[in-house]
């Protein structure tokens, strides 16, 4: 006994698997396998049959050739080829036995043969045509999924060179041309077959089209033309022209499959991405994928966030209020995924805020020495202001306090507070130093400008309660001093 009798393929049984489907599927298998032959020319009918409640289906073709083998009208799984080539549509022989599946009767009429399928079996006939091909089907059809088809059928890709005519129980139009965006060449994993016909996976350039979605339809991924997988919420449909790893059913894709497609549309057309719908959710997951190109990462972080961005510096907090003040959109850690994060420092396009607007620091980490001034080169009033600065801090803060008199320039600070290591070249009592900048000039510790000296000094001594100049509790403290202050000198009175 030879193979080709191992198996019998009950036909109602096939038809019961496919029941949870929507019939017309059946029609745009036969489209897409028209599109497949040298054709000029594809024309579909769906009408009322006159003779049974059912519908008759019928798709002509103009491939001079016509079917090539009618053989693969009825034998499942047949080496076809189509398998072998990453470009055909079909791949496992398999269209047209689900088309039949569902059919009461059918006629495919060519070149050089005809058959016809009826409850008595299949028959070989005599009819011919010159040219083409001739499907013909009774299929049990409700007028609800003519009129779903009737949609589904406009969003299909036509191909370039193709007429293909629709004519739904009198309603006819052509296919007419999605508006293309963009196309672009990019290696991507396929389906082909080797010399002894087995499938395989294997990867190969291809063109990528996108299309504009029109109203109504819903982005999808097509193949060469023929919508395949719909997508949650992206811009554009995705016709990839070569065969993709799909399931049995073709209706959907592997998620690693699914990454490289859309992080190669965000390549080539995420520039033309608008502010809101660079938010979109495909578009934040093409963004952290570490193929992501960095213009385009930028792009995306500029349409969000706007040119003037910093993101979060907990090592510099008063930096991020400053940048706020400055105008900057501040990014929080939990706006964008790690991947994303790793993409934007990758591209530079994200500077932390300490880097951009940094709080003000008396001295560089990397300056020149400072230049002191030992205290037996004080003048009067040099000394006079910084005893009663040591004065002050004791009775408002209740802790002794160092002093010391530098030259820097002007700009770089007016004076310093803190707790940091005493210089020798101070008047060193407390754990807490007051640095003044000679460079103030001589009147500057002139006692006519008493109340900007205590301005300042107040302003220093709120730095030991906060370093942070935008904080609430420094200008609390400053508050306090000032009160502190108000109280003593109006008990002194």
């Amino acid at each position: 006994m030879s193979d080709k009798h191992w198996f019998e393929v009950d036909r109602n049984g096939l038809k019961q698997l496919l029941g949870d489907r929507s019939r017309t599927f059946a029609v745009a298998e036969l489209i897409q396998n028209a599109w497949d032959q040298d054709v000029s020319e594809v024309s579909l009918t769906i009408e009322k049959d006159q003779n049974s409640r059912a519908y008759r289906v019928t798709v002509i073709d103009d491939d001079p050739h016509g079917w090539k083998d009618i053989k693969d009208a009825f034998t499942l799984f047949k080496p076809s080829l189509k398998k072998s080539d990453p470009e055909k549509r079909g791949r496992f022989n398999l269209g047209e036995k689900l088309v039949l599946a569902l059919c009461k009767e059918a006629e495919i009429i060519s070149v050089d043969s005809a058959i016809a399928f009826d409850k008595s079996g299949r028959r070989l006939l005599r009819k011919r045509v010159d040219k083409g091909s001739v499907f013909s089907g009774l299929i049990d059809l409700r007028a609800d999924e003519i009129r779903e088809f009737g949609s589904h059928i406009k969003t299909f890709l036509a191909p370039s060179g193709i007429t293909t005519t629709v004519d739904l129980l009198g309603d006819r139009f052509e296919l007419r041309q999605h508006k293309r965006v963009s196309s672009f060449e990019i290696s991507l994993p396929t389906v082909t077959s080797d010399r002894e016909g087995n499938i395989k996976r294997t990867t190969r350039k291809t063109i990528v089209e996108l299309f504009e979605v029109r109203d109504g339809e819903t982005a999808s991924i097509y193949e060469m033309g023929i919508p395949v997988v719909g997508l949650d919420g992206d811009k554009w449909h995705i016709n990839v022209q070569q065969k993709i790893p799909l399931n049995l059913n073709r209706d959907n894709v592997t998620p690693s499959y699914l990454a490289q497609l859309r992080v190669a549309v965000l390549n080539e057309a995420g520039t033309l991405l608008t502010e809101e719908e660079s938010t979109d959710d495909w578009v934040s997951s093409a963004a952290a994928d570490e193929r992501a190109q960095d213009h385009v990462v930028e792009h995306v972080l500029t349409s969000r966030f706007g040119e003037r961005r910093v993101s979060y510096d907990p090592s510099d907090p008063e930096a991020n209020k400053l940048a706020v003040s400055a105008g900057y959109t501040v990014i929080s850690g939990g706006s964008l995924s790690s991947g994303f994060w790793a993409n934007a420092r990758r591209s530079d396009s994200i500077k932390p805020a300490g880097q951009v607007t940094p709080s003000p620091e008396a001295y560089a980490k990397s300056g020149d020495p400072e230049e002191i001034v030992s205290p037996d080169d004080w003048t009067e009033d040099q000394r006079r202001v910084l005893a009663y600065a040591q004065q002050l801090h004791r009775d408002l803060i209740g802790k002794e306090l160092s002093v010391k008199l530098t030259k820097v320039p002007r700009q770089q600070f007016a004076a310093c507070y803190g707790s940091s290591s005493i210089s020798i070249a101070s008047i060193s009592t407390g754990p807490c130093q007051l640095t003044l900048n000679a460079n103030n000039g001589e009147a500057w510790f002139r006692p006519s400008n008493f109340e900007g000296q205590l301005a300042v000094l107040l302003h220093e001594f709120a730095h030991h309660y906060c370093g942070d100049h935008l904080d609430y509790e420094f200008h609390d403290a400053i508050c306090n001093l000032g009160a502190k202050l108000a109280v003593k000198l109006g008990a002194s009175s």
